[in-house]
């Protein structure tokens, strides 16, 4: 459960509906299988697939990590918001009450 906050958003809704909660490797029994199953396709024939200026041509990573680097500028209102939201977050993850649930601060 975690890592993604979908996750942790439904295992709380589902221990609010009285359903028993999901342990932390529950999703692991599905999602492990089908990540060795699509790694193994990816490296196989997902690989033939790609084409010239797919992420597996240097040259097309240059020229869009350059074209990247010109285009973002820093914004310092957005990262004084980014660090606000992450703040509160943990702060209401340490505070764990009943008026904040996790599936609500997974959510935000």
């Amino acid at each position: 459960l975690a890592g993604a906050a979908s996750n942790v958003s439904t295992a709380g809704l589902i221990q609010n509906m009285g359903i028993p909660f999901l342990t932390f490797f529950e999703i692991g029994k599905v999602g492990l299988p089908l990540c060795i199953l699509f790694l193994i396709y990816f490296l196989t024939i997902g690989k033939k697939m790609l084409t010239k200026g797919d992420s597996s041509d240097p040259e097309y990573i240059k020229k869009f990590t350059r074209k990247r680097n010109e285009n973002s500028k820093f914004s310092p209102v957005k990262a004084t918001i980014a660090c606000v939201i992450l703040v509160a977050v943990l702060v209401a993850m340490a505070i764990d009450s009943d008026s904040f649930p996790m599936y609500f601060v997974a959510a935000v």
